[in-house]
């Protein structure tokens, strides 16, 4: 996992990921909401991180799920904090507000995808070597 400055808000978002990974139905609800999430917010920046988010959502199902736990501890903690930030509507910058509202969503999900893109890049080869086996 790359070493940098956590962003701002980030240490709570951490502290109830840490919560929510104990509890499968909460994590299930969590990721949900961020598909839900992705599926209504149109915002250019956001778009194009789209593909991550969802290859955190997915990394962190099948985690939880006892499919893939080839993954260091803390690169679902970041995931799954990244996510919970994510549908967090009222994180560091309020959600509703026009344009400015996901800049700081942005600044977190970039945050953590850099932190352990590594990790991601072999989640990614797991996947598509599950796809082949099926």
């Amino acid at each position: 996992m790359k070493e940098s400055k956590e962003p701002k808000g980030f240490q709570k978002a951490k502290k109830r990921a840490e919560e929510l990974l104990k509890n499968t139905p909460e994590v299930t609800d969590l990721l949900n909401k961020t598909v839900k999430k992705l599926k209504f917010t149109n915002n250019q920046k956001l778009n194009k991180l789209k593909n991550e988010i969802i290859t955190l959502v997915r990394m962190v199902n099948a985690w939880v799920n006892g499919r893939y736990r080839s993954v260091p501890w803390n690169t679902i903690l970041f995931a799954c904090a990244a996510l919970v930030y994510f549908v967090n509507p009222f994180d560091l910058i309020f959600d509703a507000i026009p344009f400015f509202g996901l800049v700081d969503d942005i600044t977190v999900i970039g945050f953590v995808v850099n932190a352990i893109q590594k990790d991601i890049e072999k989640f990614r080869v797991w996947e598509n070597e599950q796809d082949g086996s099926d």
